[in-house]
């Protein structure tokens, strides 16, 4: 039996299949994502990537709150892995309905995930005043695994992250 080879480092990767608004905030309100069309990267050790709808947090340190704010009438995909020592776990929502007004916030106990257990809650504010007006328990499951190939991914997202870094930081210092 072969061992996996362990990640390089823990991640969270949070994907959009739309074209919803994706956002992510830490406990301090740190967001980073696309709020109101602007894009933020106000989260330590994160990028949003807009092409691919896509946030990728490095070495998370805490729980977050994943946020979809729609943009007009339709459906979307969301998507949201946890990579922790070599294993992933991920929850996924499919075919969720959205409105132009509508923003829906997950949490996500990723224990619970883990364990196949109800594992997210999810939000309602149906006309984008800021009052969540419902509270939903999803009963999607989780998937753990432990991917022999994870380490492979974890190279490039470091790496991919790093070269976002850099080259913020020679944006902001020419």
């Amino acid at each position: 039996m072969t061992k996996p080879i362990p990640l390089v480092g823990d991640v969270q990767i949070v994907s959009l299949h739309s074209s919803c608004e994706l956002r992510v905030y830490d406990s301090q309100g740190r967001v980073t994502g696309l709020v109101n069309a602007e894009k933020r990267e106000e989260i330590p050790g994160s990028v949003y990537d807009e092409g691919r709808k896509e946030i990728v947090i490095f070495s998370p340190l805490e729980s977050y709150r994943y946020e979809v704010a729609g943009v007009g009438e339709g459906t979307y995909g969301l998507t949201i892995t946890r990579v922790e020592k070599g294993k992933a776990v991920a929850f996924d929502a499919t075919n969720i309905r959205t409105s132009a007004a509508i923003v829906h916030e997950y949490t996500i106990d990723w224990n619970a995930l883990s364990k196949g257990e109800k594992a997210a809650t999810m939000k309602i504010d149906s006309d984008g005043d800021g009052t969540f007006e419902e509270t939903v328990s999803l009963s999607a499951t989780g998937e753990t695994k432990q991917f022999p190939w994870v380490w492979i991914i974890g190279v490039v997202i470091v790496f991919v992250g790093a070269y976002m870094v850099l080259r913020r930081a020679i944006r902001a210092n020419p």
